[in-house]
């Protein structure tokens, strides 16, 4: 998502939750979990994560680093922040 990588964060939310709220594609919702995160927002992260967690996500859709991320961040436990 370029508003995650040019660090217009907020930007990225709400364009990610627009784009969730029209489809529910997997992999709006791990880049809106990684904005949370990156924001500290951490009950909206876990909440995002939860879901994601229940979802089947295609990681072809994902660049290498983003699949690195989710194998470290999103498929094993996080206790916090």
């Amino acid at each position: 998502m370029t508003y995650l990588k040019t660090g217009e964060v907020e930007r990225a939310v709400g364009h990610l939750q627009q784009a969730s709220a029209i489809k529910k594609e997997p992999r709006y919702l791990f880049h809106l979990s990684m904005a949370y995160e990156s924001l500290g927002k951490e009950t909206e992260y876990r909440d995002a994560r939860n879901l994601l967690s229940q979802i089947n996500l295609d990681v072809s859709g994902l660049t290498s680093s983003e699949r690195e991320i989710y194998e470290r961040e999103l498929l094993s436990p996080k206790q916090s922040l």
